[in-house]
């Protein structure tokens, strides 16, 4: 007889490390009000929810050892792509359900332009040295 694995639910998400998930990635995002909250850690990937204010800004940053990707759930953002802190070289208006891909060495940043908070989700692979929770 096959054991049966725990699969766990959006009513208990938490940054599971890998165990299996299923979510609605759009709800858990909509719900989300912390700024980075890690939703989940596999041996490869980390998932992480965002809630961006009014104003502010994901911050000037570059990931040497891993890329990531960005979907704008809901919101309006100005993203930012350099090859130093000092010189960006691509800006972009992107609004719900853009997707965002950033390679390892790209420094990035994500500005909220609108009126309500910017929600989005991120994953990063592979995932040493990722941000955590704040």
């Amino acid at each position: 007889m096959r054991r049966r694995r725990k699969f766990h639910s959006f009513e208990a998400v938490s940054d599971v490390m890998m165990e299996p998930l299923v979510v609605n990635i759009e709800e858990e995002s909509e719900r989300n009000f912390e700024f980075r909250k890690p939703l989940w850690t596999g041996e490869y990937i980390k998932v992480i929810l965002m809630n961006i204010p009014v104003g502010g800004e994901i911050g000037i940053e570059v990931h040497e050892d891993f890329d990531q990707f960005i979907r704008i759930e809901s919101g309006r953002a100005n993203v930012l792509f350099g090859r130093s802190a000092e010189d960006f070289y691509y800006q972009r208006l992107v609004d719900d359900d853009y997707a965002i891909m950033i390679p390892a060495g790209t420094w990035h940043n994500i500005v909220n332009l609108g009126r309500e908070p910017l929600k989005l989700y991120s994953v990063y692979a592979p995932v040493s040295n990722l941000p955590t929770g704040d």
